[in-house]
């Protein structure tokens, strides 16, 4: 028996409204057009946080400046294809986002600005390669992005955790699971260094993504435990996505199969079963 499929969270890790803000030395060097863009920058982040359809009407506006190149600061340029390609990824429009990704990285090089928008950039292109079947280049992306992550956070923070998932699920895809799993088990140390921190969404991807390793290098009873940690988090969860409910009875069930629990494994396929009838799947 295999796993039919296996839950990878995937996430757009991108910069709204944070408190960022111009350091003095752009605000001073910024012309009035430019201004006017931060102001439709700020307009786009916000209907971007918000899921609101005016995003689509500030993202025209910003790419109308770019394209007119009147724009004169050059973090202000990566910014506006940071965040425009970043809304490319959302509308899931892959090769535009790559393309404005692409240029958001290059402006931040040429400026010598290697910063936490930078590792965000190649979150999001490694993302979008990802999701364009290009597993090494979106493994390229989201390494560089775990490096300068690492540099500016340290090695302990909490907010390497999505790129550890993003990259945990990358190796997977890859069939390289000894190194998906060396991620996953990173990511699991740091959520349990920080348990009153920690997203619960990306320990359950976690436990989930190591139970998915541990199955396809044959240790049944590691896999076993882990799915079982990752449904003990979706139990306590309001709302479950029924996708990711129903791999994980299946993933339970293949575990103990192989485990020669077949009572036990009659019991998450029935559930699965169940599940699927009740809601259409």
């Amino acid at each position: 028996m295999r796993i039919i499929s296996k839950y990878i969270l995937i996430l757009a890790s991108f910069v709204l409204f944070n408190g960022q803000s111009l350091n003095a030395s752009q605000q001073n060097t910024l012309t009035q057009r430019d201004s006017v863009i931060v102001n439709h920058l700020s307009n786009f982040k916000t209907a971007l946080q918000e899921r609101n359809p005016d995003a689509a009407i500030y993202y025209n506006r910003i790419l109308n400046f770019l394209v007119s190149r009147s724009i004169k600061d050059s973090l202000l340029i990566s910014d506006c294809y940071y965040y425009t390609g970043t809304y490319k990824y959302l509308q899931n429009e892959y090769d535009d986002a790559i393309d404005l990704l692409q240029n958001a990285i290059n402006y931040r090089i040429a400026s010598d600005t290697i910063d936490d928008t930078y590792a965000k950039a190649r979150v999001n292109l490694g993302l979008s390669y990802h999701k364009t079947g290009k597993l090494e280049l979106a493994r390229v992306n989201l390494e560089t992005a775990l490096n300068i992550k690492e540099k500016i956070y340290g090695l302990e923070s909490l907010d390497l955790s999505r790129t550890l998932l993003n990259l945990s699920a990358i190796y997977s895809d890859m069939n390289m699971h000894e190194r998906a799993l060396s991620f996953s088990l990173r990511g699991i140390s740091l959520a349990e260094s920080n348990p009153y921190e920690v997203n619960l969404g990306d320990l359950t991807g976690f436990y989930y993504n190591s139970g998915v390793s541990y199955l396809n290098i044959l240790d049944y009873s590691r896999a076993e435990r882990n799915f079982n940690l990752a449904y003990g988090i979706f139990q306590e969860a309001a709302n479950i996505a029924t996708e990711k409910l129903i791999l994980l009875y299946n993933s339970l069930a293949v575990c103990n199969y192989e485990l020669g629990n077949y009572e036990t494994t009659k019991e998450y396929f029935i559930k699965g079963l169940r599940l699927i009838d009740s809601t259409g799947f």
